[in-house]
């Protein structure tokens, strides 16, 4: 079985402002200075954030609303990427009618890894970079089974 599944949309905001539209909370997305990064897959975690980088960005202000405000769900996560393989061999006994299957199954065989969020808080220290893997994400598994039928 060959799954994929295109990446998830992600919001870069920005958790060290201030309240600028009174909304109660602290958290604003920032003003985008380098358009060029608009719309960019971050699905390469050793990029250490050469595909965002903080210098497209900065802080916004009261006098930037209806501006060059980052939008919503700008940037693409990495998706999924899976082949799952099965292999069946049924082997006849000389008994009558007795028979033993043997079943190999492989999980994930290609080892795809998938990563999880980058930070994508302009205010962190480590804005951009990717520090774990998905949650969803298991590593290569084989499950060997032997079935004997009477």
């Amino acid at each position: 079985m060959l799954k994929l599944i295109s990446g998830t949309l992600v919001t870069v905001v920005d958790t060290g402002g201030r309240d600028l539209n009174f909304d109660g909370f602290s958290e604003n997305r920032p003003v985008v200075l380098d358009p060029s990064v608009l719309f960019t897959s971050l699905d390469e975690p050793n990029s250490d954030g050469r595909l965002l980088p903080r210098t497209a960005f900065r802080s916004a202000t009261t006098a930037d609303f209806g501006g060059d405000i980052l939008g919503r769900n700008t940037f693409f996560l990495d998706g999924v990427a899976n082949l799952d393989l099965g292999l069946v061999k049924n082997v006849a006994l000389p008994w009558s009618g007795q028979r033993l299957t043997v079943r190999l199954e492989l999980f994930n065989a290609l080892n795809h890894a998938q990563f999880g969020f980058p930070i994508v808080d302009y205010a962190s220290s480590t804005f951009s970079s990717v520090t774990s893997t998905a949650t969803i994400y298991r590593p290569r598994t084989l499950q060997l089974a032997l079935r004997y039928s009477y």
